[in-house]
């Protein structure tokens, strides 16, 4: 569905061209992707050349693969659902890496950043994106322990 207002939620493949109309999402970058419209969105990325995506169901261990530039959270949740694929996902980002989530209510925002300061990420920046629905990009700093981990 597209639209300009913040309550209309946009496709997996709107989200796609929204990371990469902003630059968030860029030829050669590696991006994990999570969420129920996980598959969806990562399809879109192959089709429009995008080589170096993966769907993420969870990071299992810290240095187990390579740290994505983006991590891409796409699809409606609950913010209990929201909460938990960010918890077990967000690890798979490098330091300074983007996470861009499509968020379902205005109190999502909360939830994830909350999640964050909760597994001691610190936030370097913020851009909320209302163009198709609410899409907020962090830029995350990794925990100490975890810059040294990869």
């Amino acid at each position: 569905m597209s639209g300009l207002a913040g309550d209309i939620q946009a496709t997996p493949a709107q989200v796609v061209d929204r990371a990469i109309a902003l630059k968030i999402a860029r030829p050669g970058d590696r991006i994990c992707v999570a969420g129920p419209s996980g598959l969806a969105a990562t399809v879109a990325l192959c089709r429009r050349g995008f080589d170096r995506v993966e769907c993420a169901l969870e990071a299992t261990s810290h240095g187990a693969d390579e740290s994505g530039d983006l991590l891409l959270v796409v699809g409606q949740m609950t913010a209990g659902d929201l909460a938990a694929t960010v918890r077990r996902t967000v690890r798979l980002l490098r330091d300074g890496g983007a996470l861009m989530i499509q968020l379902a209510s205005p109190g999502d925002g909360a939830t994830v950043r909350n999640v964050l300061a909760a597994l001691r990420y610190s936030i370097g920046s913020v851009l909320i994106d209302r163009a198709q629905g609410r899409l907020v990009t962090y830029t995350l700093n990794r925990p100490a322990p975890l810059r040294k981990a990869g």
